[in-house]
């Protein structure tokens, strides 16, 4: 989850003080947003720490998906989409490397 009522789904780099995993990635970006068609990819490079992602985000209603409703299926829908998906952009990035 994300500030201001919104969920992300992230390739989270812990430990990336020279940044160059982040780089790696950033290099390939358009490859990155096409396999993400339809979300908006947030870049953050995070220059003051050590850590940076690469992200999508969704905004949603907490208080609709409290319950199992159409709108908790549609976000977990959402989250399982693009988990898988970033998964894999992972996989690629750190077997180019």
């Amino acid at each position: 989850m994300a500030m201001g009522s919104r969920m992300r789904v992230e390739i989270y780099m812990s430990d990336d003080r020279e940044k160059r995993m982040f780089d790696s990635l950033f290099a390939k970006r358009l490859d990155i947003e096409a396999a993400l068609d339809g979300e908006t990819v947030s870049w953050e490079r995070l220059d003051d720490g050590a850590a940076s992602r690469v992200a999508v985000y969704r905004s949603y209603n907490k208080e609709a998906v409290n319950e199992d409703t159409p709108q908790r299926r549609e976000l977990f829908e959402w989250i399982e989409k693009n988990l898988s998906r970033m998964r894999e952009l992972a996989k690629a990035a750190i077997n180019d490397s």
